[in-house]
């Protein structure tokens, strides 16, 4: 649906209020693709991103800014659901090589064939608060989320990392 590739230095992108559903790549980021642009900035607020399809990263966002530790991505408010990466994965959210902060988001019922049924990060940084992740799968690795590597992910909800520990020693596992 969106495409932005730019080289330009100071990219700043916001989208608020809107439902960007049923959008399709062969590529990356089946609603939203951003690649490129120096000291990029995106925020996205209150959308909804439903039935997006992406055949390689992002079934709805692939964010790819040029320069990484200068970048950033923003979404609050934001509902992802039934979106897919065909192939390689974050089904509904793929993260790469940057930092970015989600807020008050659900991600429910994505897919993808390979990692992070609702986001794949690679090298990348993650602060992920008062939001939910349900339903979402993916054939390889990370059914909710999946770090690839170097990523650090903070999460902000207690009740999340409670319910986590609770669910490992529930089958046996010593944390």
């Amino acid at each position: 649906i969106l495409r932005v590739n730019s080289a330009a230095d100071d990219l700043f992108i916001e989208i608020s209020d809107l439902t960007l559903a049923n959008g399709f790549t062969t590529s990356e980021g089946g609603a939203l693709h951003v690649l490129g642009g120096q000291d990029a900035w995106v925020r996205l607020e209150r959308l909804e991103l439903a039935g997006n399809v992406a055949t390689l990263y992002g079934g709805a966002i692939s964010f790819t800014p040029s320069v990484p530790t200068s970048s950033r991505l923003e979404i609050r408010q934001a509902y992802f659901h039934d979106n897919q990466a065909s192939n390689l994965g974050g089904g509904a959210l793929r993260i790469y090589d940057h930092s970015a902060t989600i807020d008050a988001t659900t991600f429910a019922s994505n897919t993808t064939g390979g990692n992070g049924g609702a986001i794949n990060l690679f090298d990348s940084a993650l602060t992920l608060a008062r939001s939910t992740l349900s339903g979402n799968s993916a054939d390889d690795f990370g059914g909710e989320q999946y770090n690839g590597c170097n990523d650090y992910l903070v999460i902000t909800r207690p009740d999340v990392i409670a319910a986590i520990h609770e669910s490992f020693l529930r089958v046996g596992a010593e944390v």
